[in-house]
Order: structure tokens, then C-alpha cells, then sequence
């Protein structure tokens, strides 16, 4: 084919044109710039510990802007203080599994001035099994900066800043409002965060045992909440001006985490505990079970090892309604297939493809496919806990879970044990919900 047989280069399409910048741009309707600032606590940057001045305050400040949620972070500087045992050598104290986050005993989302729409009690005990959904790479890695890694990594945290300290960021994923992305009008709501600090026999761990009088200990300073500042456009002051104006409440989608505890006694082997949580949608039953004892055990890493109670059924019931129709089998002989073809294949697809599984365990040892190797005596050294998913993974966002609040009802979960256990145990039940917030709106000015 000769150069003058080649057809000729036709026009542009039209998505070729139309990159000019500047005042033919649409508009940003809601966004008109963005500052990042650092916010000081209440009483000042330093000197917290659970035994002198445990509550931190994070005034959010009442400017004509809109907090960006999924920016926000807080972060402060910690030090440890080693414990002496009866020899009179240090303990080696170091954090627990949570990371930083393993001090929080209690964070609130509220008003100044009035009351917390959002609290969640024991904030370490959710994210203590919450974070071994974690990868090990992205926790020995990226979780540096969270506290988190292996037991030598969380030593050295310590060991190499002994004195001044190491600075790090707490994980917030269980607080649902931090994982959003929408704004909250700062003019409107007057919020604050609170941290409420957990006792150092929960928060560290050690090597040894220390002696009274020589206990380990641990501080907070430089404690800073980064946050990012929106300033609305003259459209959506506009539009939140009048929702306002009219006494709507700012709306804040959330999701909820909230603890039951439960006590499992030597005595039993099929148990029930009730719990009652009225909310628009539950959507996820998790638990974890731990030795009473270990909870005053300062070489005890409560937030690490869970037990293993030789779990052989469990089930929950909504109501009238059991979830699943049959109780969950764990397989107490070693053969994963000894529960059925049809039961493993179903649990396998739901996990697969659903992302819903009625019963999970990280293995690790005897966490899963095993009773107790002892017949009756319970282990410390496992993952092992229970999840019953309560709702569909598809439409999680919309309408997921089960509405318990309208008409009330009652929750039972039901317990079988291969036998009767050696030592009383903690069930930290653990419930998932999502819901609304509604904060009604404070006294507010705009800027003109």
C-alpha cells in the first residue's frame, strides 16, 4: 500500500476535548479548602497516668469549618517504667497485644457540656480480638507506628526509649464515627473526644513477677489530636445553615461496638447467658474466653492469648429466632471432617464467597480442631473464639443485621463444653451494631 491508498487521520473524539482548567471547571460544591491542625487536650499536653490524671479531653474546636472524620488521628508519647521483682531486677514491662490502644480503657464521642452519644467501655478488650483480623505483615510493619508487633518488637519500644519515651499513634477503627467519610459542622455540635486510661496491670505486661510496693507503671505526654479542617463552600453553609435554622439534628452514621461480659464456672458444661441489646441492627455476635484469674497477673498479656474452653456447640437466639436453625458444631475429635460434608462445604462456601462465617478460630495449637489436650483443663495459650455473623454481607452498609429494639428482643446465646471446666472463666461477649447518632445543634453563628 502506497503512502497515498492511507486514509486520512479523522477529527478527535469528543472526550478528547474539554480539559481546560479554571473558571469552566465545575465547581466544588461542598469543599472550598482543607487545614490540618493539631489540637491540645483540655488540661494541657502532659503529665497523664491511670493513677494521678486519667482522663484526657480533646475539645474539637467551634470554627465556621467541618471536620473530616477519616483524617482524624490521635497520637502521644509514652513511657513505661520497669517493676522490680523480689531479687530486685527490673520485670521487663512492655505493652500489651493492642498496641498504645491497649491504654484506653473507655472512649467517648461527646458534647461539651452535655452528654456522650457515642461511649464504648472497654475499648481494649473489643480491639483485643478485633486486631488479629490484622495481617502479621501489615501489624510487624505499618502497626509500628500503632504499638502493635511482636512481643521482642513491643519490648524494645521500651528498651531503646527507656527514659524520654517513643512517640506513637492509637488504633480508633473500633470507634465506627473515625471510619466514616462525611463532615461534621464544627459551628453546630460543640464535640469532644475523651480518653479514659486503663489500669497498668491490663495495659503493660512482664516478664516476671514484680513486688508490691515496686509495681510497673506508664505516662502520657505530648498527647495530640490531628484532625482536618474543611471550610464549606458558600452552598453548603447555605444548605446546613438551613437544616439548622429548622432544628434538624446532625445525623453521623456509625457502626458500634459494645461488651457483655459473662462468667463461665467450673460447674458447667451447657450453659446459657442472656444479654439484651435493643438496637436497630445487630449485626454480629463475637467472643473470647480468658481465665478470671489472669486479670491480676502482671506477666499476663491479657490482650494476646485467649483459652480454649473445649467448646463442642454454640448458638444464638434473637427472639423466637435461632441463628443458625442448628447449634454450630465444633469438631471436638481432631478430624475436621467428623461434622459433616454438607456442614463443611456450607461453612467453607459462606466464608468463601459470602463473607459470612458462623463460627471462626485463628489455629494455633489445640485453638480450633481440639478439645482441651487435658481433659477439663483449659489452655491460655490459644486464638480461640467464636463468630456468629447476624446479618448479609452484600447489603451490610444498608440493612444489614437484625433489628432487635422494635419489638424488643431478648438475646440468649447457649454454650456446650466437652465437660466441665478446671477454672472459672471470662466470656467477653462482644456485639456489633450499626446505627444513627443524632446530635442536636448547639447555639451557632456563620461568618459573613
Amino acid at each position: 500500500m502506497s503512502a497515498a491508498e492511507v486514509a486520512p487521520i479523522g477529527p478527535a473524539p469528543e472526550s478528547a476535548g474539554g480539559f481546560e482548567y479554571g473558571s469552566s471547571s465545575p465547581a466544588n460544591l461542598v469543599e472550598s479548602s482543607r487545614e490540618y491542625v493539631q489540637i491540645p487536650p483540655r488540661n494541657g499536653a502532659d503529665g497523664y497516668a491511670y493513677s494521678g490524671n486519667p482522663t484526657i479531653m480533646f475539645p474539637l474546636p467551634a470554627t465556621q469549618a467541618y471536620l473530616s472524620v477519616g483524617e482524624t488521628h490521635m497520637t502521644s508519647v509514652i513511657r513505661m517504667v520497669d517493676g522490680i521483682d523480689s531479687s530486685g531486677i527490673p520485670c521487663g514491662v512492655h505493652l500489651g497485644s493492642c498496641g498504645l490502644a491497649s491504654v484506653i480503657r473507655t472512649l467517648e464521642v461527646r458534647q461539651q457540656g452535655g452528654g456522650a452519644p457515642i461511649r464504648i467501655e472497654n475499648y481494649n478488650q473489643i480491639l483485643a480480638l478485633l486486631h488479629k483480623y490484622y495481617s502479621k505483615d501489615w501489624l510487624h510493619n505499618v502497626g509500628r507506628r500503632y504499638g502493635y508487633g511482636t512481643e521482642p518488637q513491643r519490648k524494645s519500644d521500651h528498651l531503646q526509649y527507656p527514659t524520654q519515651g517513643k512517640r506513637m499513634e492509637y488504633d480508633l477503627s473500633v470507634l465506627g464515627l473515625m471510619t466514616q467519610e462525611f463532615h461534621i459542622p464544627m459551628f453546630a455540635v460543640g464535640l469532644e473526644f475523651v480518653v479514659h486510661l486503663e489500669n497498668p496491670v491490663n495495659a503493660l505486661a512482664t516478664d516476671t513477677v514484680p513486688a508490691m510496693g515496686n509495681l510497673p507503671n506508664y505516662f502520657i505526654s505530648q498527647a495530640s489530636l490531628g484532625v482536618e479542617l474543611i471550610t464549606g463552600t458558600a452552598a453548603l453553609d447555605e444548605l446546613v445553615l438551613g437544616s439548622m435554622a429548622a432544628g434538624e439534628p446532625v445525623n453521623m452514621p456509625i457502626r458500634i461496638w459494645q461488651i457483655v461480659p459473662a462468667s463461665l464456672l467450673t460447674t458447667e458444661s451447657v450453659t446459657q447467658k442472656n444479654f439484651a441489646r435493643y438496637v436497630e441492627q445487630m449485626t454480629l455476635y463475637l467472643s473470647y474466653f480468658q481465665i478470671e484469674a489472669a486479670y491480676s497477673r502482671w506477666e499476663v498479656d491479657i490482650f494476646g492469648k485467649f483459652c480454649n474452653p473445649g467448646l463442642v456447640t454454640a448458638q444464638i437466639q434473637v427472639g423466637a429466632t435461632l441463628i443458625p436453625p442448628q447449634p454450630i458444631r465444633v469438631d471436638s475429635t481432631g478430624d475436621v471432617t467428623a461434622m459433616g460434608t454438607a456442614d463443611l462445604e456450607c461453612q467453607v462456601h459462606n466464608a468463601m464467597f459470602r463473607n459470612t462465617h458462623p463460627i471462626a478460630a485463628k489455629f494455633d495449637g489445640d485453638a480450633f480442631s481440639q478439645a482441651p489436650p487435658i481433659a477439663g483443663v483449659v489452655t491460655a495459650d490459644s486464638f480461640f473464639h467464636v463468630a456468629v455473623g447476624l446479618g448479609s454481607a452484600r447489603d451490610a452498609m444498608r440493612n444489614a443485621g437484625i433489628n432487635t429494639a422494635d419489638p424488643p428482643q431478648a438475646c440468649i446465646v447457649r454454650y456446650s463444653f466437652g465437660q466441665a471446666l478446671d477454672k472459672t472463666l471470662r466470656i467477653v461477649q462482644i456485639i456489633g451494631s450499626t446505627g444513627l447518632v443524632q446530635i442536636l445543634p448547639q447555639s451557632f453563628t456563620l461568618a459573613e
